[in-house]
């Protein structure tokens, strides 16, 4: 059954191989869980709940970059102007170079053109 949700997600050439059966830490199916959550709570539009489980995933992982990024576009979208521009630069400090950072740079100076 396994084999056949596979191929049926994956395509008919893929199979199964000994990554699929490897143990998940707790950790990891608690985020999964809670990414789950946050996915549908922003498809209904409950910014304010979404957050709350995005504070929740930081505690849980605080060294995920991208989840310091959520926060901080989840906050400015709430009006936390102060939050979003920590958040940000807490996301800027621990991501990798890219893309990503310096356009979460960019959206910062937007956010702290707003408290002025």
């Amino acid at each position: 059954m396994l084999r056949e949700l596979l191929k049926a997600m994956a395509g008919q050439d893929v199979e199964l191989t000994p990554e699929h059966y490897a143990p998940v830490a707790d950790r990891d199916v608690l985020l999964r869980l809670q990414n789950n959550l946050k996915s549908r709570l922003l498809q209904a539009g409950r910014h304010e709940r979404a957050l709350k489980v995005v504070e929740t995933m930081l505690m849980l992982a605080p060294d995920l970059a991208e989840l310091w990024h959520e926060a901080g576009i989840l906050h400015a979208r709430l009006g936390n102007m102060r939050a979003s521009v920590q958040t940000l630069e807490e996301f800027i400090r621990r991501a990798p170079e890219g893309m990503a950072r310096h356009q979460a740079a960019a959206f910062l100076q937007q956010v702290k053109s707003k408290l002025n």
